[in-house]
């Protein structure tokens, strides 16, 4: 199966990205993480900026079971981080435990930018949608910048 997720940390370092992805990859494959990007959130609700990037995993686990990974996953990782489950093989779930797609993901440009630049032609299985439209209409000014061009952290 494969799964879309997104991830933010707020700081100057990438570190906890690249921990949460190192501890993703011990029971999945990372198939491609897009290029990292500095970014800052809309709202203020944690002024400051982020780095982001977003990334496309293939487990054997099912929706439910990935997302609790996922989310031990960030907890192992002392910093403030989100981590978002997006998508999974275009399912579409709403319960208590599991909303896919993520319902936020096509409005926040720190998640559906990344997303875009990473997997432009992924489909967003309600709205019937690309990535790469999504993210034009997310886009503002002062959202952020890409980070590191042309490299992501795989190759760090």
């Amino acid at each position: 199966m494969r799964a879309l997720i997104s991830l933010s940390s707020k700081g100057d370092s990438l570190d906890p990205l690249k921990n949460v992805l190192e501890r993703v990859s011990f029971a999945n494959k990372i198939l491609k993480v897009s290029d990292v990007f500095k970014t800052q959130d809309r709202t203020e609700h944690l002024p400051g900026f982020f780095f982001s990037c977003s990334a496309a995993i293939e487990t054997d686990m099912t929706a439910f079971e990935f997302l609790q990974f996922l989310m031990e996953a960030r907890g192992q990782v002392e910093a403030i981080i989100n981590c978002d489950l997006v998508d999974f093989e275009g399912e579409i779930s709403r319960t208590p435990q599991l909303t896919l797609p993520h319902p936020e993901a096509h409005l926040k440009s720190f998640v559906i930018i990344p997303l875009s630049e990473m997997s432009p032609q992924w489909q967003h299985p309600v709205l019937k949608r690309s990535a790469e439209e999504l993210a034009k209409e997310a886009y503002w000014t002062g959202w952020g910048s890409f980070f590191t061009e042309g490299k992501t952290l795989l190759d760090f």
